[in-house]
């Protein structure tokens, strides 16, 4: 009897020995894999983020009509870059449907085209609502390039 009590309290001490142990290392995984899914977590927000931002990114869309025709083609799309002056070779003879595309009514983009020498040709600003639209059409007087820019809007 006293030799199976003897063994029972060594078994029991290693028990919670193993248990101790097992409690310990079970909390550090915990603590680590915390840890670990955190920055996981911190990191898909931040590309997500990132990435969104380009998704979000304005586009615009060069639509145009020939003489003939009876309804816009679009011909090229271009991702806004502010405060650079876009070229793009218009057509004399045609009609052209600039549209900063993802807008609805109104924009919180100032686009304008200009000639060769600067000069402003047209822009988006609405003199009568006193507001920036998102479409613009503009009859081409002569075949060369023109320069297309824009500015965020300050609210």
């Amino acid at each position: 009897m006293r030799i199976f009590v003897k063994n029972y309290i060594k078994i029991s001490l290693y028990n919670v020995i193993f248990m101790c142990f097992s409690i310990y290392f079970l909390k550090i995984f915990f603590i680590s894999m915390f840890k670990f899914l955190f920055k996981l977590f911190a990191s898909i927000t931040f590309i997500f983020f990132i990435f969104y931002q380009n998704l979000n990114a304005q586009q615009v869309e060069i639509q145009s009509r020939g003489v003939e025709k009876d309804h816009f083609v679009s011909i090229k799309s271009h991702k806004i870059t502010l405060d650079e002056k876009l070229p793009y070779m218009f057509s004399q003879l045609s009609e052209y449907k600039i549209v900063i595309k993802d807008q609805k009514e109104k924009t919180d983009y100032y686009m304008a085209i200009y000639d060769e020498v600067g000069r402003e040709l047209i822009t988006n600003y609405d003199h009568k609502s006193k507001k920036y639209v998102h479409q613009v059409f503009f009859n081409c007087p002569a075949t060369k390039t023109y320069y297309m820019r824009f500015e965020k809007k300050q609210h």
